[in-house]
């Protein structure tokens, strides 16, 4: 059981179901509750989808895994590699195959981020910031998805874009802390070097902080709820902007800390 957890991670489907939800809250609020079923298939759809693109993530890792994260279940030997593939394909099957029952845009949409998980693993890792720019766009999408869900699907848009820049900056970040395993990507910081690569981190997180009161005021997405819960988030996203070439380890927690902080504002902000 604890290899399984540990392949997919069901704290990132968790977030990703809530990241749905508030797509689909923002897009038409409490109306959402006229349709549970589709909700709740809505977010199956994401969770199994998220849950298949960790497993994809381990099998094409497994070689840098061994050295940058040996303890995981490919590299520590709990799991055979194909074994992993083969039910990712076919976990990334159901969840498309789910969401046709929700309605066409639904479909397309999970249809693309299948392709596009699968296109990122196969190729687009390799190429550096392109890769990070699409790991962005599937994040993005989980709101837009969870829009299309209830019919409106470009009113969550504007938090897919915030949600993405955050998710770019710790991407870069993650790829300094990984160099020494990474030895057939050409990642952002082999690229341009570590230094730079921080530096472009850093403004992509600032940029995103400083286009979050947007949310409230003017787009009107959010109450003002949302604006005192994401100053909490903007501050722990500054604070690890001073650990980036100090402690990449570090700095990669506080983001994820910070996007966990900022999904909480957007729930605050559309609950309440």
């Amino acid at each position: 059981m604890s290899t399984a957890l540990a392949l997919v991670r069901p704290v990132n489907c968790l977030i990703g179901a809530v990241g749905t939800l508030i797509g689909a809250l923002v897009a038409v609020g409490f109306d959402i509750l006229d349709d549970p079923v589709f909700l709740g298939m809505a977010l199956l759809v994401v969770a199994l989808h998220m849950a298949a693109g960790n497993m994809l993530n381990d099998y094409f890792d497994r070689e840098t895994d061994k050295v940058a994260h040996p303890d995981r279940p490919i590299p520590s030997g709990k799991v055979r590699a194909e074994s992993v593939r083969n039910a990712s394909i076919a976990i990334f099957a159901l969840s498309v195959a789910l969401s046709w029952f929700i309605n066409p845009l639904s479909f397309l949409i999970a249809l693309l981020a299948a392709l596009l998980m699968m296109k990122y693993e196969v190729w687009l890792k390799a190429r550096g910031f392109v890769g990070n720019l699409s790991i962005a766009a599937l994040i993005g999408l989980v709101f837009v998805f969870g829009g299309a869900a209830v019919g409106k699907p470009l009113v969550p848009l504007f938090l897919g874009i915030l949600a993405g820049l955050a998710n770019i900056s710790r991407e870069i970040v993650k790829d300094v802390e990984d160099m020494e395993g990474d030895k057939d990507r050409r990642t952002l910081p082999k690229q341009i070097g570590e230094g730079k690569a921080l530096a472009v981190a850093a403004i992509v997180l600032i940029i995103a902080v400083a286009m979050s009161p947007l949310a409230y005021w003017p787009l009107d997405l959010l109450s003002v709820e949302y604006v005192y819960v994401v100053a909490g988030a903007d501050l722990v996203f500054i604070a690890s902007i001073t650990r980036f070439g100090s402690n990449p380890r570090q700095a990669q927690n506080l983001l994820k800390l910070g996007m966990v902080v900022s999904l909480a504002s957007f729930l605050a902000g559309a609950l309440l």
